[in-house]
């Protein structure tokens, strides 16, 4: 009963989360530069397809947005960090296993049956780091007022 009480207690001063994370990063991963197609026919009919591209490793810079209050916390990020079969609504993909506390934020962004990938936010700093090597600085957004 005593460490019930403890736990709504301490459950109780976390500080609430904004509406809206914009957590600005990079990671690094392939991209592809160019793609060639060959189409081969031998004497006989035969006929043979290829296609190769070439892909260079490069920094890719990206914004991922978070809503995580109430029941359906959600991820936002750009095409590029998700893989190729996910599953979203209208970008915004799954989050599960939320836990946020007045030290961190983590959980993990579900892109389908068998992908995802944890993160944690340090909420002192605002630094965003995930499994997949995306590292970030986020901010609260003040939905409220308007950029222009």
């Amino acid at each position: 009963m005593v460490w019930s009480a403890f736990i709504l207690m301490a459950a109780a001063t976390v500080q609430p989360m904004p509406e809206l994370l914009a957590c600005k990063g990079s990671t690094v991963g392939a991209v592809a530069t160019g793609s060639t197609s060959a189409v081969v026919r031998d004497s006989y009919g035969n006929v043979v397809t290829g296609n190769s591209v070439d892909t260079e490793v490069r920094q890719i810079d990206g914004v991922i947005q978070l809503r995580l209050n109430g029941d359906d916390p959600r991820a936002n990020m750009p095409r590029i960090f998700a893989p190729e079969i996910s599953s979203s609504k209208g970008g915004w993909y799954r989050i599960k296993d939320l836990e946020i506390t007045d030290d961190f934020v983590r959980g993990k962004v579900v892109f389908n049956f068998l992908t995802s990938s944890r993160f944690e936010i340090d909420r002192r700093t605002g630094i965003l780091t995930s499994e997949n090597g995306f590292q970030a600085v986020c901010e609260a957004v003040e939905v409220s007022e308007r950029k222009f």
